[in-house]
């Protein structure tokens, strides 16, 4: 639940897991380091329709792993928590 949340009928996950971590922790480890750099570079350029496509590396959501989402993972490069 989320307070102030007007439409929580869509807040349901079925056989599956949230990971809320830094932006930039592509692997979802609790840290922001050269890992999630080599995956984002790996799926570089990719849409949800290339081969090569990692929703987790599209840290803007914007459904293209680009220099955007190479710059927010840059901006929280070191971070980590426990």
């Amino acid at each position: 639940y989320v307070s102030n949340e007007t439409g929580s009928s869509g807040n349901l996950l079925v056989g599956g897991w949230v990971t809320v971590t830094i932006p930039g922790d592509i692997n979802g480890n609790k840290i922001v380091d050269i890992y999630d750099a080599v995956i984002s570079a790996r799926a570089y350029s990719s849409t949800p329709s290339s081969s090569n496509w990692n929703p987790n590396a599209d840290i803007n959501d914007d459904n293209i792993v680009d220099i955007y989402d190479s710059i927010i993972l840059a901006d929280h490069y070191r971070e980590h928590f426990v």
